[in-house]
């Protein structure tokens, strides 16, 4: 009897046993499934970074790869802006510069008859062979010098001439006709306007202008707004 009890007490302990043991390793082996898949996780998320795509709101993730996240926008077309034509006109407008003055100096004092330059002062002996025998001739005594004053006239341009010694030097030199001119193209008929582009304004009282520059003036008349004549002297 008591054999057959410590049968049964010794089943009741192996049976419950057996469960305890069955419950243990069931307990352990959930415990280490359980501490795998963290390891496991753990292990990922060591080594394994998530790849995180944008596409058409899905998600995909991938192993062993670099996350990079990329979201490309595409801008709408814009419509083209319409306008008016724009026209450009270039307008040229003249504008009339007015010419400088001209002017006068010692040098202008001259003039050309036949080609032959006449000066205040200039030995008329000379001259006289250049230009030949003068239409007329005359002579008086001088009332500022010793000897005769002269006068010789080429057609319509008249020399005057005081004595000097034994010389007959230029005293004024006047045109009052034909082709004599300055050699800055002084002449009869020119008008007013191209008096004063040639040698400035001057000395101008309406009827005549005077141009002085040191002992030498040249005059030149006018009339009816041009030269009527016009001639050199000295002092």
């Amino acid at each position: 009897m008591k054999k057959a009890l410590i049968i049964i007490c010794m089943g009741s302990v192996l049976l419950a046993g057996c469960g305890a043991t069955a419950d243990s390793e069931k307990n352990t082996t959930t415990k280490a499934t359980t501490t795998t898949t963290g390891q496991v996780l753990e292990n990922l998320g060591d080594s394994t970074t998530t790849t995180t795509k944008k596409v058409e709101g899905a998600i995909i993730i991938g192993d062993n790869t670099t996350t990079t996240q990329s979201t490309t926008t595409i801008p709408e077309k814009e419509e083209p802006i319409e306008s008016d034509e724009i026209k450009t006109t270039t307008t040229t407008a003249k504008v009339e510069v007015e010419k400088p003055a001209g002017s006068f100096s010692k040098s202008d004092a001259v003039i050309e008859v036949n080609s032959v330059k006449i000066k205040p002062d200039a030995d008329f002996s000379g001259l006289k062979s250049s230009l030949g025998e003068p239409d007329e001739e005359f002579s008086s005594p001088s009332c500022l010098y010793d000897g005769d004053d002269k006068t010789f006239i080429y057609g319509g341009v008249t020399i005057y001439t005081y004595p000097s010694g034994s010389k007959d030097k230029v005293l004024e030199v006047e045109v009052a006709s034909g082709n004599a001119k300055t050699p800055k193209g002084l002449k009869i008929g020119l008008s007013v306007e191209e008096v004063k582009a040639i040698y400035g304004s001057g000395d101008f009282d309406g009827n005549s202008f005077e141009y002085v520059d040191g002992n030498l003036t040249l005059y030149v008349m006018i009339e009816n707004e041009k030269v009527t004549s016009f001639g050199v002297f000295t002092e």
